[in-house]
């Protein structure tokens, strides 16, 4: 019998994600309007806890006018590769700016976090295994937290390197392989997150760090989630004194930064090679240069305006409301700054607890495996700079009804 088509296939692979409660939708929520702490959603305007906005800069009106005065100049589009003809003055000052931000000598713009991180471990990859003095039968070793996002994943898949999962942030671990790579001549890598996506806790930066040092090994932190929050703005890297230890930094443009994109930081030599070896740089359109100038003017906003401390001043208010209604359980202790992930473990009592805050005027939506592991399905709330008093409150007392309802517990 022949085989049965591709439709047929995604139809049989679609039905078990829906039986999974695992099935994705991208029509499921239009949002109307700019995003924000307050968002339309099918004409009902809901206070929104899902985006990744943390300082609300999205439509600041100096980073909006910053973008259409671009748009006038520029247009839309860098219509090639920056290696072509795409290359605009506004992406080489954001450049410098970000240089600046993370306290590295350059820094390489790339159209997406994904493609960043893509692009920057594949081409880490090609150049430890040129430098590697170890026999042709051994590639690079890159270690990859357990918890690290998908962008990561897959840039150390296609590296071309080995990669070994160690457990999330456990730095005995990787001090043990390290050692055991130094002993054996072997280059190696280590890839984490500053603060982690979907539990909103830190890496052992520092012993990491140290790790490294001792053993010649490279380090590259994703501050996806970290820039623009924590260390003044400039990151969980720079607050904990590391910038000289990590040799590339990779950050987005469109989470706390409100714009579009996403770059890497390091030396001058090492941007050199990206530059050169990053195929998501090298064969994709340049950023556009509206999308620039409003990274370049948050960047601005965020030095003048310093919104990560009204952030700050509302991850400590959230704490308190949810104290006070005997909640500080129900998000786990080693979570801090403005991600708060709700457990529930299954999928179907996650996509419950999104229903329960969107009828009470609450967009926090469910994330289910395999963007987690089995049995970790959550709400990932996340709190922004803009978001006011009334709809922490809000949020609070949702919480606490649902716990009555038997949607979280601690």
């Amino acid at each position: 019998m022949p085989e049965p088509g591709l439709t047929v296939l995604a139809t049989a692979a679609l039905e078990q994600r829906r039986a999974a409660s695992a099935l994705r939708d991208r029509r499921r929520r239009v949002v109307e309007g700019a995003p924000g702490a307050r968002v339309s959603v099918g004409g009902r305007a809901l206070w929104c806890f899902s985006a990744n906005g943390y300082l609300g800069l999205a439509r600041h009106p100096r980073v909006v006018a910053a973008a259409a005065r671009e748009a006038a100049r520029s247009g839309c589009s860098s219509a090639s590769s920056r290696l072509v003809c795409g290359n605009l003055a506004v992406v080489d000052e954001l450049e410098l700016a970000l240089a600046r931000l993370k306290g590295k000598e350059q820094a390489l713009v790339f159209s997406s976090g994904y493609a960043a991180n893509v692009g920057v471990l594949g081409a880490l990859g090609a150049a430890l295994d040129v430098a590697s003095d170890a026999p042709a039968s051994r590639p690079p070793l890159f270690l990859s937290d357990a918890l690290n996002h998908a962008s990561i994943v897959d840039g150390c898949r296609l590296s071309g390197a080995e990669v070994q999962v160690y457990p999330h942030a456990d730095a005995s671990v990787v001090e043990a392989a390290l050692a055991g790579a130094a002993a054996a001549g072997r280059r190696a890598l280590v890839v984490t997150e500053s603060r982690f996506s979907m539990d909103g806790d830190e890496a052992p930066l520092v012993r990491l760090a140290a790790a490294c040092r001792a053993t010649g090994a490279a380090l590259l932190v994703d501050e996806a989630h970290a820039t623009g929050i924590d260390g003044e703005g400039r990151g969980l890297v720079h607050a904990l004194g590391l910038a000289d230890q990590v040799d590339v930094v990779v950050g987005t443009l469109g989470k706390a930064l409100g714009a579009h994109g996403a770059f890497a930081a390091a030396s001058a030599t090492l941007v050199r090679w990206l530059e050169n070896a990053a195929r998501t740089f090298v064969y994709s359109t340049g950023l556009p240069g509206p999308s620039a100038a409003a990274a370049l003017a948050a960047l601005h906003v965020l030095n003048d305006e310093r919104p990560d401390r009204a952030l700050a001043a509302n991850v400590a208010t959230m704490h308190e409301l949810l104290a006070a209604r005997g909640l500080g359980g129900v998000v786990p202790r080693r979570a801090s700054g403005p991600i708060l992930p709700i457990v529930v473990g299954d999928a179907a009592r996650a996509l419950a607890l999104e229903e329960h805050l969107l009828a009470r005027g609450l967009l926090g939506v469910a994330i289910r495996p395999p963007t987690v592991p089995e049995g970790q399905a959550r709400v990932r709330l996340s709190l922004c700079a803009d978001h006011p008093h009334e709809a922490l409150v809000a949020l609070a007392d949702a919480l606490s009804s649902a716990r009555a309802a038997g949607l979280v517990g601690e």
